[in-house]
C-alpha cells in the first residue's frame, strides 16, 4: 500500500512539472508568478478599483452596444488609427492611470494590464488592447467563473498589442464577497525569468 501511495505520488509529481514545462514555465517560473498573483489581488482590493468597476456596473451598458463597440476599437486597432472616445477615455481612466504607475514601478514585469466589469468590457487600460470587449474570452470567463471569482492563468503567448512573450493571469474584482469584474496583467516571460 505504502508502494502504491508513492509510486502514485511520483507520477502526480512528474504530471505537474510536465504540465508547467508544456506552458513554457519552470517551476521556479510558476513561484515567481504566484508571488504576482498575491501582488494583484491587493490592487484588487483596493477602493479605487472597485469603485472603477462598480461605477461601470452601474450603467447596465446591453451586451448589443458592448458589441457595437467592440468592433469600433477592433476597427481602430486594425487600421492604426487615432483612438476613438472610448479608447480615451479607457485609457486616460483614473484606475488606468494607477495601474499605469503600479507597471511603471515594475517596469517591464507587467507590460499590459486592463480592468474589466462584469459583462467583460474594458473599464480601464495601461495599454490599447486589441479589442474592447473580454467577455467572450477565457481570460475574462475563467476568472469571473459565472460571478464564483477565481484566478486564471492563461497560456504563454506573444501578445500583439504589447509585442511581448507574456502570460495573462486574471484575478477577479471582489466587492462584498461578489464578483464584480476581472483584472488581467500580462506578465513578462522575460521577466518571469529572471530572479527578483
Amino acid at each position: 500500500m505504502h508502494r502504491l501511495c508513492l509510486l502514485a505520488l511520483m507520477t502526480l509529481l512528474l504530471s505537474l512539472t510536465s504540465s508547467l514545462q508544456a506552458q513554457g514555465l519552470t517551476s521556479a517560473m510558476k513561484a515567481q508568478l504566484d508571488q504576482d498573483i498575491q501582488m494583484i489581488r491587493t490592487w484588487v482590493s483596493l477602493e479605487k478599483v472597485i469603485d472603477a468597476v462598480r461605477k461601470q456596473n452601474e450603467l447596465d451598458i446591453p451586451l448589443s452596444a458592448i458589441k457595437r463597440m467592440d468592433a469600433s476599437w477592433k476597427k481602430v486597432m486594425k487600421q492604426k488609427g487615432s483612438p476613438n472616445n472610448l479608447m480615451i477615455r479607457a485609457f486616460h481612466h483614473p484606475a488606468a492611470q494607477f495601474l499605469r504607475k503600479v507597471a511603471d514601478k515594475h517596469r517591464p514585469r507587467y507590460p499590459e494590464m486592463f480592468l474589466c466589469d462584469n459583462k467583460g468590457a474594458n473599464v480601464a487600460v495601461t495599454q490599447f488592447t486589441s479589442d474592447y470587449w473580454q467577455g467572450d474570452e477565457d481570460k475574462w470567463l475563467n476568472a469571473f467563473n459565472n460571478g464564483k471569482g477565481k484566478v486564471f492563468i492563461g497560456e504563454p503567448e506573444f501578445d500583439k498589442s504589447t509585442r511581448t512573450m507574456s502570460v495573462q493571469v486574471s484575478v477577479p474584482v471582489m466587492d462584498q464577497g461578489k464578483t464584480i469584474g476581472v483584472l488581467v496583467v500580462g506578465v513578462s516571460l522575460k521577466a518571469l525569468g529572471k530572479q527578483q
